[in-house]
């Protein structure tokens, strides 16, 4: 088992939920610092005490830390910022909106400048070791086949 301490955004998402499952597994996280939204702690701890029951070695290796990407520090109160920034070797950041219907502001917000708050903390990271980054992107059109980035705002 590992003893890396690892800061995860963007939970209790679908995709983070099954990313902390399969981190534990493959022995890859000794403890899990899981960045939610304040509102979202009831649910995440209801989601993280369900993996305990299908994840073996999960129980007891797991971290609630409240905050906001969209915050400068990721909204963290100082004693969590302080540990994250001491402590934390990797970071896995899947906080986004993923809705295309979202209202732009809000879609920048959340994406780019939660994504650039996070940036700063890892900045911050005395013993970071990677960073993660889980994205999508959307093609619309009638286009087929690959879409390179520099093809993205072509005036279609």
């Amino acid at each position: 088992m590992s003893d890396v301490k690892v800061l995860m955004t963007g939970f209790p998402g679908f995709l983070s939920a099954r990313l902390v499952a399969e981190l534990v597994e493959q022995g890859e996280v000794g403890e899990l610092w899981l960045l939610v939204l304040p509102r979202m702690r009831t649910a995440a701890e209801a989601k993280l005490q369900g993996l305990e029951r299908e994840v073996s070695g999960l129980k007891g290796r797991w971290r609630v830390v409240e905050g906001d990407i969209t915050l400068p520090g990721l909204g963290m109160s100082p004693g969590d910022a302080q540990d994250v920034r001491a402590h934390v070797e990797r970071m896995w950041h899947l906080a986004a909106i993923y809705d295309l219907a979202v209202e732009d502001r809000t879609a920048y917000r959340v994406n780019v400048t939660g994504t650039i708050n996070v940036l700063d903390v890892c900045a911050q990271c005395e013993r970071l070791e990677r960073l993660v980054y889980v994205s999508t992107c959307y093609v619309s059109g009638d286009r087929e086949g690959r879409v390179l980035e520099r093809e993205l705002d072509a005036g279609q």
